[in-house]
């Protein structure tokens, strides 16, 4: 057997074993409003898992954007209400969710950490093996 047909066997037999994927990228214009962010990137996520995406990648300041009349900024623990929304929702819908830049307080260190969080259809956090330095 030549090496053209061990090609053409090689490329014939990935085809019929590797499906396409397809990923949803939403942009988005966050507030300061968490219930308008989670509605809007909710509605968002639907739609793209609607057209069949099976990973879904938001952007930074996905859950909320700082206003001035907030000086320290929103922040919580991957434990907290916005992070249980999106798992649920990789859980109900068996998908994978890319949360990019979401403004994390640690328990142990209450200041500000910004991590990228993925949210997998196990609905386990995987993190990113760098973290971004911390806003002082």
């Amino acid at each position: 057997m030549n090496r053209v047909t061990r090609y053409q066997k090689l490329s014939s037999s990935i085809k019929k074993t590797h499906a396409k994927s397809l990923i949803g990228v939403v942009q988005c214009r966050s507030t300061s409003d968490l219930e308008t962010n989670l509605e809007q990137n909710t509605h968002y996520i639907l739609e793209c898992i609607d057209r069949g995406a099976s990973l879904i990648c938001l952007p930074e300041y996905f859950a909320y954007m700082n206003h001035p009349a907030i000086p320290d900024g929103w922040h919580e623990p991957l434990t907290g209400q916005v992070i249980k929304h999106y798992r649920k929702i990789a859980l109900d819908n068996a998908c994978w969710l890319s949360l990019g830049g979401f403004q994390e307080s640690v328990i142990t260190d209450p200041e500000l950490v910004a991590s990228s969080e993925e949210e997998d259809a196990a609905s386990q956090i995987r993190r990113e093996l760098g973290f971004e330095p911390r806003f002082q």
